[in-house]
């Protein structure tokens, strides 16, 4: 069955998706900082990036699954609504009243539809490394703070999802940390601003397959 709305459906799967990778990162993130010692330990380190790991690939899997279909049914509307508006602007400009045949290149669209699912689905898997490269680099920019005594855990924690939240949808933030407020997280409730835990969100459109052993 058709999708009414491909494009929004398939914003939705990709929001979805980014919350999903976005809340296992602030997770992580936040067990490495509260757990005690130092956060960017090699043994802390390496569980953290574990579990991004298959997060990501979940995610990966999941949207392997759910965009090729989206993108066929994008680029089918797209062209039926392009067609229709050439033969319209042809009967205009000609004083015809239809047109006849067909009216796009079934096998071009073809052609472009394989093109760009695998443009898409090899986009995908930068998720893999982007993911684990964005905690490092949360971690390296938030901690070190901590360990000399310049920074509380809480200080440490505050400024490390401030920095999570604004590489992904920057603004123009004040760090919270020196007394700020992040934008990103500026409406989430004040449990969940004061421990860096993200709100529970209800999913729309992404659906990440069941973990198999």
């Amino acid at each position: 069955m058709a999708t009414a709305d491909p494009a929004a459906q398939l914003a939705r799967v990709y929001a979805d998706a980014e919350a999903a990778l976005m809340g296992t990162l602030a997770d992580q993130v936040r067990r490495a900082i509260n757990r005690g010692g130092d956060p960017n330990a090699p043994a802390v380190q390496l569980d953290a990036l574990r579990a991004i790991r298959r997060q990501a690939q979940r995610v990966v899997r999941a949207l392997d699954g759910q965009t090729p279909t989206l993108l066929r049914e994008l680029l089918d509307q797209a062209a039926e609504l392009g067609a229709r508006a050439a033969l319209a602007g042809l009967a205009a400009l000609l004083g015809a009243t239809s047109g006849t045949g067909e009216q796009f290149n079934r096998a071009a669209l073809d052609r472009l539809a394989a093109s760009v699912t695998d443009l898409v689905t090899e986009a995908h898997h930068a998720i893999l490394r982007t993911s684990t490269d964005a905690y490092r680099d949360v971690m390296l920019r938030a901690t070190p703070s901590v360990l000399v005594g310049a920074d509380t855990r809480r200080q440490a924690l505050q400024r490390a999802m401030w920095t999570l939240q604004t590489e992904v949808s920057p603004g123009s933030p004040a760090d919270p940390a020196a007394g700020g407020s992040c934008p990103a997280t500026s409406r989430w409730p004040p449990a969940q601003r004061r421990s860096g835990r993200r709100p529970t969100r209800r999913s729309t459109g992404y659906k990440p397959p069941a973990e198999t052993s």
